[in-house]
């Protein structure tokens, strides 16, 4: 068994017995934990899930568009006006809303515009092209689930007995979308970029640091969303799930196709 199949394995052992102790503590957890709603650790991570998926769809945007050439300097060009505007759009939006994570989109799209400057930007097309399609797979999947299951956000809950386990689709009249978590598996479509991290030669520690910061982030998130009581541990583990299998297929379809090999990764 390659390490791939290893991971995978891993994942869905450790999906599965969560998702059973979840599926007898999922109110109780919700309970203990939504005391602390009003921390504004936890109010800062509610919200950003989606406000960072828009941003790094930009950056993919960018990319494929300056990847049709294979001059570095009409890429440039590209990449320099779209980020102007990006920019210009993010910085009208934190001066309008006033919101923090406005500010801090702009420091990832100015980061990421420098690291690339001086490369050729089709050696990420494999990358992109994986961003892309785990982002339409998740959400078709995400929502297929949420309007099947249409479960009772925790906050929405008039008393226990409108509860539902995660394994039971919603028939009551009071419907929800809490099943699964759709601003937790926008935080995950990071994922792919540990794909790169793992075939660049870098030291383990920067590694490790920047695997720490991609798989945190949406562990952030999922924890943020549980604390507001906006969904449930089951809902978090199910789309942390969706998106990490989902991720090791498509790679293992783009590996068995030599798409890494072909453009430098």
């Amino acid at each position: 068994m390659d390490k791939i199949n290893k991971i995978l394995l891993n994942i869905i052992i450790l999906w599965s017995i969560l998702a059973i102790i979840f599926g007898f503590y999922d109110l109780q957890i919700s309970k203990y934990v939504v005391v602390y709603k009003n921390s504004q650790l936890f109010d800062i991570g509610n919200g950003y899930g989606d406000n960072f998926t828009r941003p790094l769809l930009y950056v993919c945007i960018t990319i494929l568009l300056g990847s049709i050439f294979n001059d570095i300097k009409t890429q440039r060009k590209i990449g320099t006006i779209m980020m102007i505007y990006f920019i210009i759009y993010y910085f009208y939006l934190f001066l309008c809303e006033k919101i923090i994570n406005q500010y801090l989109i702009l420091i990832f799209l100015i980061i990421f515009f420098i690291s690339i400057y001086n490369k050729n930007w089709r050696n990420y097309l494999p990358i992109i092209v994986l961003i892309i399609l785990l982002l339409i797979f998740t959400t078709i999947i995400i929502d297929i689930i949420k309007v099947s299951w249409r479960r009772i956000r925790y906050k929405d809950l008039t008393s226990d007995s409108e509860f539902t386990e995660w394994y039971i689709i919603n028939r009551a009249k009071k419907h929800g979308s809490s099943f699964p978590s759709g601003h937790t598996a926008n935080s995950c479509i990071f994922y792919p970029f540990l794909i790169y991290i793992k075939k660049k030669e870098i030291s383990k520690k920067v590694k490790i640091i920047l695997i720490f910061i991609v798989i945190g982030f949406s562990l952030y998130v999922g924890i943020s969303r549980i604390v507001v009581g906006k969904h449930y541990a089951s809902d978090v583990l199910f789309s942390i799930g969706i998106c990490s299998i989902l991720t090791i297929i498509f790679y293992k379809v783009f590996n068995s196709l030599d798409f890494f090999k072909e453009w430098g990764l």
